[in-house]
């Protein structure tokens, strides 16, 4: 099952809230910080882009990249 980008949008939010949910819990620092004071709202499309730059920094990452992506060439990975 597919699910439509607000229910991805949803969940991903909803993500959010545990980390810092959890960060808070253990006392840890790196919980996801408040933008102008009012939780971060991620979308698909900034998760995508994000999570593309990461594996793209990794040893061997862009083309790994670019086969999860499906991308034609390695140059169009290198593009996020």
């Amino acid at each position: 099952m597919v699910l439509a980008n607000s229910t991805t949008n949803t969940n991903l939010n909803s993500f959010i809230t545990w980390v810092n949910q959890y960060c808070a819990e253990n006392h840890r620092a790196d919980a996801i910080p408040d933008i102008d004071g009012r939780p971060w709202r991620l979308m698909t499309s900034q998760f995508r882009r994000t999570l593309a730059w990461f594996i793209a920094r990794r040893p061997g990452g862009t083309i790994a990249g670019a086969l999860q992506y499906r991308h034609q060439s390695i140059q169009m990975f290198e593009g996020h």
